[in-house]
Parts: C-alpha cells; structure tokens; sequence
C-alpha cells in the first residue's frame, strides 16, 4: 500500500491529533491520580475530551487508508477504460486558506453496455486545467459501477510542463 502524496498529509496530521489527544487523556489521568478532589471533575471533562479527539483521528486514519486500499484494488482488479477529460472546475465544497482545489469531470464509454458516464475525480490543488481533452486512465468496480477511480496522478506526472503547482483561481465558467 502505497501513500500518494495526498494521503501523506492527513495520515500525518491525524497521527499528530492522536499524540495530542493520547496526551490530553495521560494530563487528566495524572490529575485523577493526584487525589485532589476540587479537580476531579474537571479532570474527566479533560479526559473526555482526549477520548473523543482519539476516536476523530482514528477513525479519520482507517477512512484515508481505506480509500487507498480501494484506489490500489481497483487498479488491480477493475477494468481498465479511456477517459477524456471534458471540464475543469473548482470544487466549491471545500477549501484550504480560501483556495479551492479543481476537480476534473471525464467522459468514459462503458465497454460493456456502451453507455457513456460522467466521473469526477478526486480534488487536486494543481491548476489541471491545461489537461482538457487530454485522455486519462479509469477504473471501474466490476460489480458497482459508482465505484470508480481515475488516475490523474499518472497524467500529472506525464505532462509536469502543463501542470503548474500554484493553482490558479481566476475561473469563469463560459
């Protein structure tokens, strides 16, 4: 299983929430175990508190994991379709510093019905937008077709020239 270069981060930060809340519940039980009575119930909020910021950042390690076991078994075991790439677009639903990563939308013609889907991928901080029409490896589940996976990292990396690592957030939709 290996970690791309999106997935590092949040594996990293979640492990740093995990320190800070392992911490946070060894400082309340040190207080328990102090014997002071006036701190007592401070020191189960305290403890509380540590118990839930562990719980968030497993569970946000076991779903970022996931997601990478998904990418790596549908590579292995999906089948293999050509997309192009037809949009470029902000992805307005989340935000680093008030900067929006793109999402790339993709035309694939399923090789069995013929019929054509539109995908999405994941969100990208890169400005993809010199990668229009440009044609782009999918991966679909053969069993649910919602379960797919599209592999811009390997057309990131075969066209460095056009991709630029500053993004660029002067879009106009027409």
């Amino acid at each position: 299983m290996k970690l791309k270069h999106t997935i590092a981060p949040a594996v990293f930060y979640s492990s740093v929430f995990l320190v800070v809340g392992i911490g946070i519940i060894l400082f309340a039980i040190r207080i328990i175990m102090s014997g002071e009575a006036k701190l007592s119930t401070l020191s189960f909020v305290i403890m509380f508190v540590g118990i839930i910021i562990v719980v968030i950042s497993l569970l946000s390690i076991k779903s970022t994991l996931k997601k990478v076991k998904v990418t790596d078994d549908l590579k292995q075991t999906g089948y293999k379709c050509p997309g192009v790439i037809i949009e470029i677009v902000p992805d307005y639903s989340m935000a680093i510093d008030g900067n929006h990563p793109f999402i790339a939308r993709c035309h694939v013609m399923d090789s069995v019905t013929g019929e054509i889907m539109v995908l999405k991928s994941d969100p990208y901080f890169n400005n993809l937008s010199k990668l229009m029409y440009k044609e782009v490896d999918v991966y679909i589940d053969d069993l649910k077709k919602g379960r797919y996976f599209i592999d811009m990292d390997k057309l990131i990396s075969e066209n460095p020239g056009l991709v630029s690592e500053i993004a660029s957030y002067d879009y106009t939709p027409y």
